[in-house]
């Protein structure tokens, strides 16, 4: 994958460098201060209870081997699925440098999922946004929290809320998509850029 096409499909920053509209909102959440998974693990340690409880929560975070050793992220988004009620799946490599882009049929009922790695350490409060464009106007913004996540040699995923797409002559057309995940401290750890066409059929 060349650098022009991982910038397109993923990139680290902070949220303060997406656009304006594309910012989750404003809660007034302060998040506290960093702990790692392995500073979690150490505190307390003659607390049986306790370390079976971070146990539960944290799995083996020491024999968690890293998906990409050499890669400095520890968010690395592997697939985006689009799940079409009654309908295989439509699912897109995040890795293999391909444009990300799907055909819906107007009306249709689908589910999106997103499937990626944490490693290295444990990341807090992952919040997904996702934003759309038709015609460079933004159509639909949606945000969801993901949750915390400690790091492990399988992937995680999540499958968002049943959707529908329009209908009618002017919801047929291009569009334009662009997740991007943060934590709770602000950064932005990845954004995924993607196209669709909603049409009167799947073709």
């Amino acid at each position: 994958m060349s650098d022009e096409q991982k910038e397109t499909i993923q990139r680290r920053g902070s949220v303060k460098d997406l656009p304006e509209d594309e910012q989750p909102e404003d809660t007034g959440y302060k998040a506290p201060p960093k702990v790692s998974a392995s500073e979690l693990l150490e505190k307390d340690k003659d607390d049986d209870a306790l370390n079976k409880y971070k146990q539960s929560l944290l799995g083996n975070v020491a024999d968690a081997k890293p998906y990409k050793p050499e890669d400095e992220r520890h968010v690395i988004p592997v697939t985006f699925s689009i799940l079409p009620l009654g309908r295989d799946p439509i699912e897109m490599d995040l890795e293999d440098g391909k444009e990300n882009h799907y055909i819906l049929k107007e009306g249709a009922a689908f589910n999106m999922r997103l499937k990626w790695y944490v490693q290295k350490d444990m990341v807090t409060g992952l919040k997904w946004i996702n934003c759309v464009y038709k015609m460079k106007v933004r159509v639909d913004k949606e945000e969801v929290m993901l949750g915390s996540f400690a790091p492990r040699t399988e992937a995680y995923e999540h499958t968002f809320a049943a959707d529908e797409a329009p209908s009618g002559f002017v919801a047929r057309g291009k569009y334009t998509g662009k997740m991007s995940i943060i934590d709770d401290d602000g950064n932005l750890l990845s954004t995924i850029q993607y196209s669709f066409e909603i049409k009167k059929d799947w073709k």
